[in-house]
């Protein structure tokens, strides 16, 4: 099975690597912190864990968009997905990959940055073809007379 225009699909394995790469990097720096400077443990949390919580929503509502793209093939659907996507890429790729503080960081960062990418090639290719079906190769098939 080819994956040429299966948004929900992408959008959903953006969503779980993102959301699981950013929890794991949540509980490093509040661990860190912690063992640092005990009396700072709460007061990073709870902002730490409001970004997290931001970030696993802007994710989930991605993913129910590349849903609705794939099933219902709207072009501004797709152009909406395609925006935010480019936006997600920007973010993740421009400001926060060159700035990254640790490995966890970076990896969070650039697997945002390449699957993004992966999506909006997907969707690039909805709005192309419109309502139209997608199929595999360029070549008609010839059937064989008896």
């Amino acid at each position: 099975m080819r994956y040429k225009y299966q948004t929900g699909f992408g959008t959903l394995i953006q969503f779980i690597v993102v959301v699981i790469l950013s929890l794991i990097d949540t509980f490093v720096g509040i661990i860190s912190t912690c063992h640092s400077n005990s009396s700072d443990c709460v007061s990073n949390a709870i902002p730490t864990l409001i970004i997290f919580i931001l970030t696993a929503l802007w994710f989930a509502f991605l993913a129910m968009l590349g849903f609705f793209v794939q099933h219902k093939r709207d072009r501004k659907l797709t152009l909406l997905l395609m925006t935010t996507e480019g936006i997600t890429l920007l973010v993740a790729g421009y400001f926060n990959l060159p700035r990254a503080s640790g490995i966890n960081n970076k990896l969070t960062s650039l697997a945002d940055a390449i699957l993004s990418i992966w999506i909006i090639f997907m969707t690039i290719n909805i709005f192309l073809y419109k309502k139209k079906r997608i199929v595999r190769g360029s070549k008609p098939r010839i059937r064989k007379r008896r």
